[in-house]
């Protein structure tokens, strides 16, 4: 795991500290049975390959607040989180494949009786073959850690790795979870403008900021939440607590000529980098009511940016 978390195409998105004492902190209670959280290794051909966790939002209220701001969150939903480490997988379909047998047992499989974690048949319609071990069973495997030995549930792609399908990063594309972001971003782009319902998202909460590419000099339009301030849009360079700052950060920091697209309105402006006393009282204030981004702060060394996007 410390090995995965050091590797470049990982620790652009999952932020954990790799050195064994943190994996210790952050993973032990699940491992012991002490949290909610249920954690698998993703093996392929038998060797482990990722990792995936998944833990219901129900306990987790400040996460719950941070995804109601795009997302409707219902009573029972959960959240996944998964990473592909061995560079020598990557765009072949693991993330995918983890991904449809985990949902599988989360929702589609039955638990088995008196078992610490599930151990379920993957019979789920959506699951596809080569997420299933030969035994059509979830696996039991030793995984050995610095001061002590436990196990970790696991689930095989064993059966071959099937040719590049969406998952991890295929043809330049940025994908998560099975998803294209920039297809996510387009359709959400394209729904805002349109005027109607944004899915699954508060479009109220919505706004698109459009930067000039620091290296292209084209157009990038991002949407993203935001804050109100007297009226007036802050928004905010978290990057869910990434070590390096957005894109479209960075963008604004070298052309600061940005254009705001608002529900109900839209206009040019010069992005205000915020600092000083202005900055601690936005940031107290942002904090207060969303409290995921002292989460993100504690996780890198960088200090989050707040920019204000006044008319111009």
């Amino acid at each position: 795991m410390s090995a995965w978390l050091a590797a470049p195409h990982v620790a652009r998105w999952w932020a954990d500290d790799g050195h064994p004492d943190a994996l210790e902190r952050q993973y032990g209670p699940a491992l012991d049975g002490r949290d909610q959280a249920r954690l698998r290794l993703v093996l392929a051909d038998d060797a482990p390959v990722g990792f995936l966790q998944w833990y219901p939002l129900d306990g987790e209220p400040d996460y719950t607040r941070e995804l109601e701001t795009v997302l409707p969150v219902e009573p029972g939903d959960a959240s996944l989180d998964y990473l592909v480490g061995e560079p020598a997988v990557l765009g072949r379909g693991v993330g995918s494949s983890a991904i449809r047998a985990a949902c599988a047992e989360v929702w589609d499989s039955p638990t088995c009786t008196g078992s610490s974690s599930p151990c379920t048949r993957t019979t789920s319609p959506h699951a596809a073959p080569c997420c299933v071990p030969a035994s059509e069973r979830w696996q039991r495997a030793s995984s050995s850690r610095t001061t002590r030995s436990t196990t970790v549930g696991t689930f095989s792609t064993s059966c071959g790795i099937p040719a590049p399908d969406r998952g991890d990063k295929v043809g330049g594309r940025e994908e998560s979870g099975g998803m294209d972001l920039r297809e996510i971003n387009r359709r959400v782009i394209e729904q805002f403008r349109s005027g109607g319902e944004v899915d699954g998202m508060h479009r109220e909460r919505l706004l698109l900021l459009t930067t000039t590419g620091r290296s292209s000099g084209k157009p990038r339009t991002t949407p993203m939440m935001f804050h109100r301030d007297a009226g007036v849009p802050i928004v905010i360079a978290s990057n869910t607590g990434a070590r390096r700052h957005p894109h479209w950060y960075r963008n604004l920091e070298v052309t600061p000529s940005v254009r705001v697209e608002l529900p109900d309105e839209t206009y040019e402006c010069e992005a205000e980098i915020l600092d000083g006393a202005e900055y601690d009282r936005l940031w107290a204030e942002i904090t207060a009511a969303y409290p995921f981004f002292l989460e993100h702060q504690a996780k890198v060394e960088r200090r989050i940016p707040l920019v204000r996007l006044r008319r111009s």
